[in-house]
């Protein structure tokens, strides 16, 4: 299992090269001893052993002082044997086969395997370290000595430009140790070349399009990944609008007006074509004109009032000058069960309520094209239902039989609801309704 994060820790770096290291440290326990440290201050050179040919280091230990003033030659022992001896980077390059190094042994030397051979081993996962070390076959050839903090970092990410319009653009990995060799790679190939440099990449646009940059930390399976638009075209808006989840068609940009619900929730989609929009209310801009707030590129928001809604969007990108366009909704007083244009005889409110709501008849003039809606002498609210926004009822009050009813909805989550109105002459009404 993974080690706690805070345990102190190191993972062992490797070199799986073939090049000899300049100079290299054997760390073992000879006799099972406390943990003893031998020095080569020389390069290791290719060495035979154990009836083997060139498939070892040679590791010519060299007389270092012990601490105590005394000058000593470090050597090996049996319990010594399978111990790692690092290269001049802290990397391990080899493994402890034998040697005649002893106490009062005049030759001073040791074979160690060779990582590199180990690598490939015999072919199997039993006999080879790639499994093992590389099991997403990265074709890495090194890796640093590294606390395991740093190996399992909490949130990496890329830092960089959204956008790169000509030329080249650098990018890093953010809360990632900088000794953490980083694996760059971009989809689809052909928008952009990679020249990396360990935590650090240069992109250079080839085409135009929307890259996916992908930096795979090489020690460990941790990725993280940014999306790039190459190239990005105009800023341009175009969209539509939807109004308590029924499709509006196109929206119209200022001085035009888009009419929606009196009581509903509306969201535009946008198609920023690789720019960002950031939505703004215009007027009215005192409070008690409906909620709103952007999620991604759509503007989200509840109506529930008779004034007009005025919204604006800059759109931009890092390559063109921004557009502005601003955009008028008008509530007007409609139903929609049945279809949008029917006129509401009814009126809920106060909308946004804190959980007491009032349905009585509507006293305010059907606006047009609606025609006149009174209810008949004769006709009383017979049965209220409270719906989510998925459809399902979450309370109903049944039985009611009179014109008016205030009914306690205190005890519901904040949120939108939708009433839904039935009369005894078979009349039904939809409203929405704000929690807060």
């Amino acid at each position: 299992t993974t080690p706690p994060t805070n345990s102190g820790l190191n993972y062992a770096g490797w070199n799986r090269g073939t090049i000899p290291a300049f100079n290299a440290t054997g760390i073992h326990h000879p006799r099972g001893d406390l943990m003893k440290i031998s020095r080569a201050n020389n390069a290791l050179t290719v060495g035979s052993f154990a009836s083997t040919t060139d498939q070892h280091w040679r590791a010519n230990w060299s007389a270092q002082n012990n601490g105590n003033g005394q000058t000593v030659t470090p050597i090996t022992e049996e319990g010594s044997s399978g111990s790692p001896l690092f290269d001049q980077n802290h990397r391990i390059v080899g493994q402890l086969h034998g040697g005649p190094s002893a106490c009062g042994a005049t030759n001073l030397w040791d074979f160690y395997g060779r990582f590199d051979l180990s690598w490939t081993g015999g072919g199997t996962n039993a006999t080879r370290l790639s499994n093992w070390l590389d099991p997403k076959n990265l074709n890495v050839v090194s890796t640093n000595t590294t606390n395991i903090t740093a190996l399992y970092p909490t949130n990496p990410v890329i830092i960089g430009n959204n956008s790169i319009c000509t030329g080249s653009a650098n990018y890093n990995v953010q809360n990632v140790a900088s000794n953490i060799p980083l694996i760059w790679s971009a989809t689809p190939t052909g928008l952009v070349s990679i020249v990396q440099n360990n935590n650090n990449a240069v992109l250079t646009a080839l085409n135009t399009g929307l890259v996916t940059l992908t930096a795979q930390l090489a020690n460990s399976c941790i990725v993280t990944s940014k999306q790039i638009f190459i190239n990005p075209a105009q800023p341009q808006i175009s969209g539509n609008f939807t109004n308590n989840g029924n499709p509006m068609g196109s929206l119209n940009p200022s001085p035009a007006i888009n009419t929606v619900c009196i009581g509903s929730v509306a969201a535009m989609a946008y198609i920023p074509q690789g720019s960002t929009v950031q939505w703004s209310k215009i007027s009215p801009t005192n409070p008690g004109t409906g909620p709103w707030n952007q999620v991604g590129d759509n503007l989200n928001f509840t109506m529930w009032s008779y004034n007009d809604f005025v919204f604006q969007a800059i759109v931009s990108n890092d390559c063109s000058p921004s557009i502005t366009q601003q955009y008028i909704f008008r509530p007007q007083s409609c139903s929609v069960d049945p279809p949008p244009g029917d006129c509401l005889k009814y009126v809920v409110s106060p909308n946004p309520s804190k959980g007491i709501i009032e349905i009585k008849e509507s006293q305010r003039p059907a606006p047009p094209p609606c025609p006149s809606a009174k209810i008949a002498k004769d006709e009383f609210i017979n049965t209220v239902t409270i719906n989510n926004l998925f459809g399902g009822s979450v309370t109903s009050k049944k039985g009611i039989n009179n014109k008016n009813v205030t009914i306690d909805l205190s005890s519901l989550p904040k949120g939108v609801y939708i009433v839904i109105i039935n009369t005894n002459k078979g009349n039904k009404e939809r409203h929405t309704i704000n929690l807060d």
